[in-house]
């Protein structure tokens, strides 16, 4: 009988005890905070965003907020937010110092649209989105463009995370097509005046950025990316991909420049691009795309030695992997940066 009673004291402390839990998680434990729902990359200071460019070059991104606590808000609230230019002058500070030219630029705002700049809380939800429309057509990926955003909890019933960090989205924004991204260069050789092109040198890797829905950029032969501005867009060297004519994922390339000085000149007949994919043999629910360059061009170099011109001669491939996630919908999320 004693050991039944000690069995029921016992239980009935451990209903005393969930009940006097369960009282207490009724009351906020914490403190409700909004904050970002964002990544911070701390080597760079920013958080990259992929956003994908749609036919007429307008398109959407949604930036995740919520709200900490033990409790979720039982009411609905609007938390408006800013663009906060100071942040990011302190971000280009510590990062380049007196490389100004490698500094990160405000977006335009011809290039994007906060709307009222409110994001919208419901009751009984701990998240919520802000909408930002983005329109790239024109854009020049060039610079690195960035869009800084800071929490204003002026009129909010709770107040903005007091990290830097969470109450404050630094967007790195990357706007991309089928064919953009960083490209093993290795392949691609580039020769100075008469050498011949198979002795020539390679750059390890090529960025190729954004121009439109089925063109991009990238800069020619052994330009430097870390050029100052000025001096790299001189050597943009355009790509405008044709359409698969042989249904095989193949098609032509069209080569061109906008600089007269760089007296750019494309073999037409070589110019061409392939697009393969494999399914994973580890995980069949992934796609490797694999785009290759098939290029030959020559260009001249009229910056690096004031008063003299050098050809150079570029001939080979520069080729890109994309691992793509065929189970996941959105196609910024579904591609493996």
């Amino acid at each position: 009988m004693k050991k039944h009673i000690i069995h029921y004291l016992g239980l009935a402390s451990v209903l005393f005890a969930l009940t006097a839990c369960n009282k207490d998680w009724k009351e906020e434990q914490y403190e409700h905070y909004v904050s970002f729902a964002t990544t911070l990359d701390y080597t760079t200071g920013v958080t990259t965003v992929y956003v994908p460019y749609r036919e007429d070059g307008k398109t959407t991104y949604e930036i995740p907020l919520v709200v900490s606590g033990s409790t979720v808000p039982d009411v609905d609230f609007d938390v408006k937010v800013r663009v906060d230019k100071d942040t990011l002058a302190l971000i280009n500070d510590d990062h380049f110092k007196q490389r100004t030219d490698l500094y990160y630029k405000v977006l335009p705002e011809s290039i994007y649209s906060l709307g009222e700049s409110v994001a919208h809380f419901t009751a009984g939800s701990y998240q919520t989105t802000l909408t930002v429309n983005f329109d790239f057509n024109g854009i020049d990926m060039s610079e690195k463009w960035v869009l800084p955003l800071a929490i204003d909890d002026t009129d909010s019933p709770f107040r903005a995370h007091p990290r830097k960090d969470y109450d404050k989205a630094i967007l790195r924004i990357i706007p991309f097509n089928d064919y953009t991204g960083t490209y093993n260069a290795t392949p691609m050789k580039v020769a100075i005046g008469d050498i011949p092109i198979n002795q020539g040198v390679s750059v390890e890797k090529r960025t190729a950025y954004l121009v439109d829905e089925n063109t991009l950029f990238f800069y020619a032969g052994l330009t430097e990316e870390a050029n100052k501005t000025e001096i790299r867009n001189k050597y943009k060297v355009f790509v405008e991909f044709g359409e698969d004519e042989f249904g095989d994922g193949s098609g032509k390339l069209r080569l061109y420049s906008d600089e007269p000085n760089l007296h750019f000149q494309a073999n037409s007949a070589v110019q061409k691009y392939t697009i393969t994919d494999v399914q994973d043999a580890v995980h069949p629910y992934l796609i490797r795309r694999t785009i290759t360059l098939n290029m030959d061009y020559y260009y001249d170099d009229f910056t690096t030695y004031p008063g003299q011109v050098l050809r150079y001669h570029a001939q080979g491939s520069m080729t890109m992997e994309r691992r793509i996630n065929t189970q996941i919908p959105d196609e910024d999320q579904a591609i493996e940066w």
